[in-house]
């Protein structure tokens, strides 16, 4: 008889999203009136599978890619809560082609919305970092992680720049209630880590979607961005960016909010069409221990298709080679305009050795979304170090060409809308959209304004001469009219005119 109680993965997944309310099993769903659909992606050889083991899962990529494209149109949420523990996927463009065809297709136009989870295996995987993931690494995938106890950071999360947000994973909330949810027969199981967190998400998302189904993908997004917070966090490594937002490198954005995110989604308008540019990395310092490269982003016209002001996601492009171990060693943090520092990639951090003779040809592009509402105009670097060299005498990572994408949209075409839907604190003081504007068009509204000036300059005194004049006319008449001739009359002859009013009296 198959031994099948080892594979309730998939089965515990579907319970933490919309198990039943009310009928006396378990826990109830997240969005327990959603609809689920099972799309089956791995096989287990029949050895393994009697015994019950993991060891023969077989991870078919044709199959992910067929479930991720599935009626497109009737699902509106793919939570996959696995990941690929093999780093740069040679089919990663079929991936990706994939993922935006459903983006740009799914739900009517609207958008598929992706969840992936961050992935257990800690700093020891070899994908220590959630950007070397042929899905994670994909600015149309939502990406979550699992926080622990209180705000804890639990030992088994990932690092990544891709990484969105986090809910809670290993409980039903931050106090330490164990989440229970549906097994197989029946059953009720504990069930935790960050397979359980992408579920969690993806039933949050569903109940915006309750809420508001005109929410297209990036909205979603957009929402969590603004709803999350990392005031639970104990982790003590955020920052903020430049457009105000705290962002940390294990859980994005910080810890979901279910309540702020549904009442958001009933009044969100929707976001302005996705664009993109690209621009050419220069290096302009190269040594032994670390390569530094700059790209200048120029303001680009709002009326241009390729105009990105308001950033959401960034993407470096990188043509490298490497041995195993210098890649291993190697820190690529991307420097916005303020001064952001995003770590695309992070050194290994566990206790296992790599092969300085196995070498490392690729092409990859690692994601962040830590620059979320920044201006993208200024100057951007590119800094690639590593953090052994004590221990590295030979550093061999190569850059030998970077790129870096911006998405997002142009703030100036759409500045009513941005500020709408955005809280206080994201909004961009208007000095930043105006430091967007080219010189010579500053050039055009200072000779205007100035003309503009000494015309009502000239204007002001002409008319204040005017009055000036008219007013110092009519007080001249006026003293005019009531001057009198003073008559001086002699002593003598005021004493005779006396004397002789009294005669007559």
């Amino acid at each position: 008889m198959i031994n099948v109680t080892s594979f309730r993965h998939g089965t515990l997944c579907a319970g933490v999203i919309a198990a039943e309310k009310g009928n006396g099993v378990c826990s109830a769903g997240v969005a327990f009136n959603a609809t689920l659909v099972a799309l089956k992606v791995f096989g287990i050889e029949e050895k393994y599978l009697e015994r019950g083991l993991w060891e023969g899962k077989q991870f078919n990529y044709d199959k992910v890619h067929l479930a991720l494209q599935h009626k497109r149109n009737e699902i509106d949420i793919y939570s996959s809560s696995f990941n690929v523990e093999e780093p740069f996927i040679r089919n990663e463009l079929l991936s990706r082609t994939v993922l935006q065809q459903g983006v740009e297709q799914g739900r009517h136009g609207k958008g598929s919305i992706y969840v992936f989870s961050a992935g257990n295996s800690g700093d020891e995987a070899w994908i220590h970092d959630r950007n070397l993931e042929t899905f994670a690494n994909s600015i149309y995938t939502l990406v979550f992680n699992s926080m622990g106890i209180n705000g804890s950071r639990p030992i088994y999360i990932r690092k990544g720049a891709c990484i969105l947000a986090a809910t809670v994973g290993d409980h039903k909330l931050l106090t330490g209630e164990p989440l229970r949810t549906t097994s197989n027969k029946n059953g009720c199981k504990a069930f935790s880590g960050s397979s359980a967190a992408a579920a969690r998400a993806a039933g949050s998302i569903a109940l915006m979607l309750d809420a508001n189904s005109n929410l297209t993908w990036r909205d979603v997004a957009y929402i969590i961005v603004h709803t999350s917070s990392l005031d639970a966090v104990k982790h003590e490594q955020e920052q903020t960016n430049g457009a105000g937002l705290k962002f940390d490198s294990y859980f994005g954005f910080g810890l979901l909010n279910e309540t702020a995110m549904v009442l958001k989604a009933k009044d969100w308008k929707n976001v302005p069409l996705l664009q993109n540019m690209t621009f050419s990395a220069a290096i302009i310092h190269n040594s032994a221990h670390s390569v530094k490269s700059k790209v200048l982003v120029h303001t680009c016209k709002p009326s241009s298709n390729n105009c990105v002001t308001n950033v959401e996601q960034v993407s470096v492009n990188m043509k490298l080679s490497s041995d195993e171990a210098s890649f291993k060693a190697t820190d690529i943090i991307l420097v916005s305009p303020s001064g952001t520092e995003s770590y695309v990639l992070n050194h290994y951090t566990g206790n296992n050795t790599f092969d300085f003779k196995k070498q490392i040809h690729e092409t990859w592009s690692f994601s962040s979304v830590h620059f979320w509402g920044e201006n993208a105009a200024g100057e951007w670097t590119i800094n690639v170090h590593h953090t052994r060299w004590t221990e590295l005498f030979n550093w061999n990572f190569v850059p030998h060409h970077a790129e870096i994408t911006f998405f997002g949209y142009c703030e100036i075409c759409n500045a009513s809308l941005f500020e709408e839907n955005a809280p206080s604190y994201l909004l961009q003081k208007i000095s930043n959209v105006y430091e967007t504007l080219p010189i010579h068009t500053w050039l055009q509204v200072a000779v205007t304004l100035v003309a503009v000036a000494i015309v009502t300059i000239i204007f002001y005194y002409y008319n204040l001469f005017s009055k000036i004049t008219f007013v110092l006319n009519l007080f001249k008449l006026t003293i005019q009219k009531r001057q009198v001739t003073p008559v001086f009359i002699p002593q003598s002859q005021m004493n005779k005119e006396e004397s002789d009013m009294r005669s007559d009296e």
